[in-house]
């Protein structure tokens, strides 16, 4: 797939991805009250945004979002967290070098 193709379909993605989140969080009120247990394989994240106590919500908390549309609430202070966080941001910068 060319580096154009990839940019577009990570562009749309991400748009799409941000319209569900802001629609539910807004109209609904969807926040994580408490963090889910155990990981999660990198693999089957396909998205993650971050929920700010200081806003909506009553914790800090980091939402995957599987390739399957499942959300899972995490603790952005867990290593494993930090990690996938890690690998995600290297990965984005990988497919944004390639020509």
């Amino acid at each position: 797939m060319c580096v154009l193709k990839k940019l577009v379909l990570v562009a749309a993605l991400s748009l799409a991805l941000m319209l569900s989140v802001s629609v539910s969080a807004d109209e609904f009120g969807d926040c994580c009250l408490r963090y889910s247990n155990g990981r999660m394989p990198l693999r089957y994240i396909a998205g993650y945004v971050e929920q700010h106590s200081h806003e909506l919500c009553d914790i800090d908390a980091i939402i995957f979002y599987t390739s399957g549309g499942r959300a899972v609430c995490t603790n952005p202070k867990s290593r494993w967290v930090k990690r996938a966080l890690n690998f995600l941001s290297k990965k984005l910068q990988e497919m944004s070098r390639q020509d």
